[in-house]
C-alpha cells in the first residue's frame, strides 16, 4: 500500500483558524496607546490592574460510579475535579495512570463519563 503525500497549506489553515475565532468573538487584542514625554521618549502607559477575586469561585467534585459496565475504571471515587468560574472543567483520574483531562463545561463531561446515570457527579463544597 502506497503512502499518500499530504501537503498543509499552513497560511490558510492559520487564516481559517482566525476567522473561527473572530466568529466566536475572539478577535485581536487592541493595541496599546504611544506615550511619549516632552522629550519626545517613551514612557511607560497608564498602570494595568490584574483582574483578581476576593475568594476562589471554583467548586470541587468527584465522580462516584455506581456500576462499571465497561470494567475499566471501576466503582466508586473514581476522579476528582474543579469547575472553574470559567465553566472549564479539570478531571484527574484516580487509576495508576493518573490522567488529567480539561473539558469545556460540565456537561460535556457528564455527557462522556456519565455512562448513563451510572456515574454521579457529587459536590463536595456545597454546604
Amino acid at each position: 500500500m502506497a503512502r499518500k503525500t499530504v501537503r498543509i497549506d499552513y497560511p490558510k489553515v492559520a487564516a481559517a483558524h482566525k476567522r473561527k475565532l473572530a466568529a466566536l468573538g475572539f478577535g485581536e487584542q487592541p493595541k496599546q496607546p504611544h506615550y511619549e514625554q516632552k522629550s519626545g521618549l517613551p514612557m511607560a502607559g497608564p498602570a494595568t490592574r490584574t483582574p483578581t477575586a476576593k475568594r476562589s469561585i471554583a467548586k470541587l467534585f468527584v465522580l462516584n460510579r455506581k456500576h462499571d459496565h465497561t470494567g475499566t475504571s471501576g466503582t466508586g471515587i473514581v476522579a476528582e475535579g474543579v469547575r472553574f468560574s470559567n465553566g472549564k472543567v479539570a478531571l484527574h483520574w484516580l487509576s495508576h495512570l493518573g490522567a488529567v483531562n480539561v473539558y469545556d463545561s460540565m456537561d460535556v463531561c457528564e455527557v462522556l463519563h456519565g455512562h448513563d446515570g451510572n456515574t454521579v457527579v457529587e459536590w463536595k463544597d456545597e454546604k
